[in-house]
C-alpha cells in the first residue's frame, strides 16, 4: 500500500508503456492494466512511506541511488499534502519559474498530482500548466503529456476543465508523431 498521489505517480508511468502494447509484452500489460483497475477503483490511501524508511534493507538500497532517496522524499511530500491541496497549490504555483533541469525532475510528481482527483479544480489547473510549461522548455515531454491529458479527460466531469484539456491537447502537437492526432 502506499500513499494516492505516489500510487498516481506510477499510474503516470504505466499509462505511457500501456499505450503502445505488443505480444511480447502481453501477460505483463494484463498486469499493469489490472493495477489500473485497483488505482482507480481504490478510494482508501494510508500512509507507509515511514514503515519503509524504518526497514534496514530497504535503507541500504536507499543510500545506493539517489533516484530512490529523492521519490523517498516526494512520498513524504505526498502523504503530508494529500489532506491539504491550499499546501498543494501555493508549492504549484512557487514552482512555475524554476530551472528546467529541476522541472524536468519533477515531471512525474507534478503528473501524479495533475491525475490526482483532487476536488479543487485551481490544483487541477496549476498542475496542468505547470505541464505545459515542461513540454514548451522540452518538447520530448510532449509524448507523456498527452496521454495525461487523454487520460484525464476520459474522467473529467469539470467543463471548464474539459475545455482547459482540450486546448492544451493541441499544444502537443509540437513533435510530428503527435500531429495526426
Amino acid at each position: 500500500m502506499c500513499n494516492a498521489i505516489a500510487t498516481k505517480m506510477f499510474v503516470c508511468a504505466l499509462l505511457q508503456w500501456l499505450l503502445y502494447p505488443s505480444y511480447m509484452t502481453g501477460e505483463a500489460l494484463q498486469t499493469a492494466t489490472s493495477i489500473l483497475t485497483w488505482v482507480n477503483s481504490n478510494t482508501s490511501w494510508p500512509s507507509f512511506t515511514g514503515h519503509l524508511c524504518a526497514n534496514r534493507s530497504f535503507n541500504q538500497l536507499q543510500n545506493t541511488d539517489s533516484l530512490v532517496c529523492s521519490v523517498v522524499e516526494m512520498c513524504k511530500l505526498a502523504e503530508a499534502w494529500q489532506s491539504n491541496p491550499a499546501v498543494v497549490h501555493d508549492w504549484l504555483q512557487s514552482v512555475t519559474d524554476i530551472p528546467q533541469d529541476i522541472s524536468e525532475y519533477l515531471q512525474l510528481f507534478v503528473s501524479g498530482l495533475f491525475i490526482h482527483n483532487f476536488d479543487n479544480s485551481e490544483i487541477k489547473k496549476e498542475s496542468f500548466k505547470l505541464l505545459l510549461k515542461m513540454v514548451e522548455r522540452n518538447n520530448d515531454f510532449a509524448a507523456s503529456v498527452m496521454t495525461l491529458i487523454l487520460y484525464k479527460l476520459a474522467d473529467e466531469k469539470e467543463p471548464l476543465v474539459q475545455l482547459q484539456l482540450l486546448r492544451g491537447l493541441t499544444k502537443m502537437a509540437v513533435q510530428k508523431v503527435h500531429i495526426i492526432i
